[in-house]
Formats: structure tokens, C-alpha cells, sequence
């Protein structure tokens, strides 16, 4: 594991305490400890019956209204705990496991759809980078 994978993984404990829009699905999440993560391309597995992505945003499928992803995502993950964070090795997307059995997963697809971690101390890690 490469420094910056042990890095990220540091942020197993902290709380997700704000998600601030920056466009559609886009935004960032702050964490209780000062650091933030920027999403663009992101999926999150709430419950058995509760599977939304980026990609779903403004989209009806039938509902009377558009899906607002990012309120389902706060609704998700806001003041939960994270139990673990990982790297997949060969796109390093970014994994997270919260306390309450949601998963929120960070896309890179191909290197240009940048997800960005800033620490407390001030430091980033982009995703194509890795």
C-alpha cells in the first residue's frame, strides 16, 4: 500500500458533517475532523432498497418528481460514522463503508474524472495521481 492509500485510510472514525453542491451531482463532503472529499461521479448502496448515483440525478423513472441524488446522498451518509476506506487497485476509486451499512463509492474512470481528498493539514490527493 502506497503512502497516500494509508493516508486515506486515516479517515476510518471521522463523520461526514456537510455535502456542499458545487454542480448537479457534484460537491463537497466535509469531514468532522477539517479534511473534504470533492465527488463527481459517485454511487451510494443506502439500504437493500435505497441505490442512487450521480447518474440518476434530475431523472423521474416514474416518480412524480426528478431525483435530487445529492439530498438522497446527505440523507445517507450525513453524521455517520466510517468504518472503513479502500482504494480499488486498478482505477483507484474510492470505497467508503459507513456505520449504518451504507457504501458510497467514488468513481475515476478513466484518470480525467478527478476526485479530490484534502486533509486537515492542508494536503491533497487527486485520484490520477495514484
Amino acid at each position: 500500500m502506497n503512502e497516500n492509500a494509508t493516508k486515506i485510510k486515516s479517515l476510518v472514525g471521522q463523520t461526514f458533517n456537510k455535502l456542499e453542491k458545487e454542480s448537479d451531482a457534484s460537491g463537497y463532503l466535509y469531514l468532522s475532523n477539517g479534511a473534504k472529499i470533492y465527488i463527481s461521479y459517485w454511487r451510494c448502496y443506502a439500504s437493500e432498497k435505497s441505490k442512487f448515483s450521480s447518474f440518476d440525478d434530475k431523472q423521474k423513472y416514474g416518480f412524480a418528481v426528478p431525483m435530487d441524488s445529492l439530498n438522497l446522498l446527505k440523507e445517507a451518509i450525513l453524521n455517520v460514522e466510517i468504518s472503513s476506506i479502500k482504494l480499488t487497485e486498478s482505477f483507484f476509486d474510492i470505497e467508503i463503508r459507513l456505520v449504518n451499512n451504507a457504501v458510497l463509492q467514488v468513481f475515476n474512470f478513466t484518470g480525467n474524472e478527478v476526485w479530490e481528498v484534502t486533509f486537515s493539514d492542508g494536503t491533497t490527493i487527486l485520484s490520477n495521481y495514484f
